[in-house]
């Protein structure tokens, strides 16, 4: 047993010693060309040595040979090789064959008199810079052998002249090497940061976005294990949530190989004093060497794990695993990271239980009543399953509310909630008992029709929107427009939908108001390319909209954070001179411009203290990830406005340091609502202002914080009494009725 534990340390040094002696990838090229760099310049620099006076003269043809050896093989390393391909031992060989023409060379020169012995500068510098402490530490000796070479074959070596040169030069080449391979390994450490920096944020983005875009939770958890395996390098990872004191369940898991995880749904038991149990109780990282073969995990094949908690909010929510085949392959470093990603995963952890917990309380859309979507589809599945059997015709109507973005940014959404219930109302008259209906999206609406023509769905349809257009509201006019499609036209569920939204994006662009049947004759007017990309735009913003709802709602002090700077932004866009279309742009941006504060944790968020540095650094990178999560959803100038929102005019903004020509309008005009709703709302770290402090405080703040048109405008809307939010904005109706 001793043996064996010998031969397997033995075996782990060895197997670090190759990895320092070898070149990393990215570098095999640079290496090549640096020592055929120093092969030409120690030739060229030999040749004036068979000239100068005080060098013995006696092997100047040696010398000569040397030189046109080492400029020949310098030549090939920068032109000929390809150290991309070339093993990794040739660049050893040819350092070592190097130390070889040193030592003749100095042989040839005159030995203990020889100034050929500096050129061993060179090999230290090479191998401090280009591999690892131990390699380095065996070209040092290398070197010293090679310069004491001379006490062997001259005797005016043992003069003082030559060994206080020597006494000095073998520190000055540990010195040399130490500083090169410190500042190579600061070097290296900064880029690791820098590149797992950027693995964690995408790896968060990938998750978030999967979040946003209502992925399943399966799928969702499954992403999660995949790339906490990817960040580490790891063979396996899953994320298991904690059901009991004694057992958890597998919500996803991934491997590299067949029979490397356990499936989704394994009840897996959770023992006094497991790995799992300890990260329970701790909130630290477990890490474990050397699983036994009968393990959890040796079973699956690996013998190291780590186990981090994950916590939400208070609780243990579960735990974050990852496992590796060789001992000793996961570090103390990869459980800080797994620690980190697994807190980074906590909201959308969070986002992904409150969802599945509202989907099995309800099938019912909690502002209208009707079916929500989820239930309106499997409804739908049944219904024309059954209307094929019996050989029955089926009709679907996709039903959207006209300009219905425009009466929640200007109106707000208490208004915009208002028209929704009163559609849904309307809708529900006329539907008969067997028929289903549900909200399927933010303002659009699916009516199955079972047993149905869509020549008689267009009849009951139509007294639905002229019932729906003649209904009075407080302050707007409510229109819907609607497509509809029967099942001669498909039997596939998917397909019923996607052709009555033709339908519907066909009312739309022909003056909204009014209802159309599927016809592809017709349809492929309105491209199909174009049809999906406002259908999946539309989607994407809104579940991007309930993510950042879901960070607001996480802390009283920023509920519905998101909802008031859209409002605000939107009515300063209007104050600057923005169109009513660009204004809607900027509101977009609004709503999802805190979205990047996903990856920032619970505590840093509530902190009612100062922000350390450090913390401040990690708070700033929230503006960033917002913007990259987005960049697939929103156009580039939305992105971009998310981008720079907390740029400053006198340049200490964040991320990019911008002043105030560069920072785009947009982003001037949501920096100041974002900062106005902070103030006038409070946090835990300040108490509210008044609507006067709060505007003195901006209007000192120009030029440094906020840009002079952005606090213009704001003050444009204090004078109109538009800052007060009983206030009516007088503008609103005008431009919704222009648009009607």
């Amino acid at each position: 047993m001793l043996a064996a534990g010998v031969r397997s340390r033995i075996g782990t040094q060895l197997k670090r010693f190759a990895v320092e002696a070898t070149v990393a990838p990215e570098e095999r090229r640079l290496a090549g060309s640096v020592s055929g760099a120093f092969f030409i310049i120690g030739g060229l620099t030999v040749l004036p040595l068979t000239l100068l006076p005080g060098v013995s003269h006696t092997h100047t043809p040696e010398l000569l040979a040397l030189a046109a050896g080492a400029c020949v093989w310098g030549a090939c390393s920068l032109l000929v090789v390809d150290w991309n391909r070339t093993p990794p031992v040739v660049l050893h060989l040819s350092v070592i064959a190097g130390l070889g023409l040193i030592a003749v060379a100095v042989a040839s020169s005159g030995g203990a008199t020889s100034p050929t012995g500096a050129y061993l500068f060179f090999v230290v510098v090479f191998a401090a810079y280009f591999w690892g402490p131990w390699v380095v530490a065996a070209y040092l000796i290398a070197c010293v052998a090679t310069e004491a070479l001379v006490l062997l074959y001259d005797p005016r070596a043992t003069q003082a002249g030559y060994l206080a040169p020597l006494e000095i030069g073998i520190p000055s080449f540990l010195v040399a090497a130490w500083a090169i391979a410190s500042g190579r390994r600061l070097l290296s450490q900064f880029r690791t940061r820098a590149e797992r920096l950027a693995a964690e944020q995408g790896s968060l983005r990938r998750v978030a976005i999967a979040v946003a875009e209502g992925e399943g939770s399966d799928a969702i958890y499954e992403l999660v294990a995949r790339e906490a395996a990817s960040l580490l390098g790891a063979g396996a990872a899953g994320i298991l949530r904690f059901d009991s004191e004694t057992q958890a369940t597998v919500m996803g898991s991934w491997a590299d190989h067949e029979g490397g995880r356990y499936p989704e749904g394994t009840v897996v038991p959770v023992r006094p004093g497991s790995d799992a149990a300890r990260a329970r109780e701790t909130s630290l990282p477990i890490r474990v060497d050397g699983h036994l073969p009968d393990s959890q995990v040796g079973r699956l094949g690996y013998t190291s794990s780590i186990v981090t908690p994950v916590r939400v909010g208070a609780d243990t929510w579960g735990i974050l695993a990852a496992t590796a085949a060789e001992p000793m392959q996961l570090t103390s470093d990869d459980e800080q990271r797994l620690l980190e990603f697994g807190d980074l995963l906590a909201t959308a952890i969070a986002s992904i239980d409150d969802r599945a917990t509202l989907a099995a309380q309800a099938s019912t859309d909690a502002l209208t009543g009707l079916s929500n979507r989820r239930a309106l589809h499997e409804r739908l599945a049944a219904e024309v399953s059954r209307a094929i059997r019996h050989e029955r015709l089926l009709s679907v109507a996709v039903i959207d509310i006209d300009h219905f973005k425009y009466v929640n940014d200007f109106g707000g959404h208490e208004v915009g909630d208002e028209m929704l219930a009163r559609v849904a109302h309307c809708l529900a008259e006329h539907a008969r008992a067997e028929d289903s209906l549900g909200r399927v999206g933010g303002d659009e609406f699916a009516w199955v029709m079972p047993e149905t023509s869509r020549e008689e769905a267009l009849v009951a349809v139509e007294r639905a929107r002229r019932l729906i257009a003649a209904t009075a509201s407080r302050k707007y006019r409510i229109t819907v427009s609607a497509g509809i499609c029967d099942t001669k036209a498909s039997a596939h569920p998917a397909q019923l939908i996607s052709f009555a939204d033709s339908a519907l994006y066909w009312s739309k662009a022909h003056g909204r108001n009014r209802c159309w049947i599927y016809d592809p004759a017709v349809i492929a007017e309105l491209s199909a390319p174009e049809r999906v990309q406002r259908l999946e735009r539309s989607h994407a913003i809104l579940g991007l909209r309930e993510l950042a709802r879901a960070i607001d709602a996480k802390d009283p002090a920023t509920r519905e954070h998101s909802e008031r700077v859209a409002a605000l932004v939107t009515k300063l866009a209007r104050a600057a001179g923005w169109s009513p279309e660009r204004a809607v742009l900027l509101s977009e941006a609004a709503l999802v411009h805190d979205v990047g504060k996903v990856a920032v944790s619970d505590d840093l968020l509530h902190k009612e203290g100062a922000l350390t540095p450090a913390e401040r650094e990690r708070v700033k990178e929230h503006a960033e990830l917002a913007a990259r999560i987005a960049e697939n959803v929103l156009v580039a100038e939305q992105v971009e406005w998310i981008r720079t929102h907390h740029e400053r005019p006198d340049g200490t903004g964040y991320p990019r340091g911008l002043c105030e020509a560069q920072i785009p309008a947009g982003a001037a005009l949501l920096a100041v609502a974002d900062a106005w709703d902070v103030m006038t709302s409070g946090r835990p770290y300040s108490k509210p202002k008044s609507v006067d402090t709060a505007l003195a405080e901006c209007a000192q703040l120009v030029g440094g914080q906020f840009t002079r048109d952005a606090v213009g405008a704001l003050l444009k809307l204090h004078a109109g009494g538009e800052l007060d939010a009983s206030d009516v904005d007088p503008a609103r109706d005008s431009v919704l009725s222009s648009l009607d």
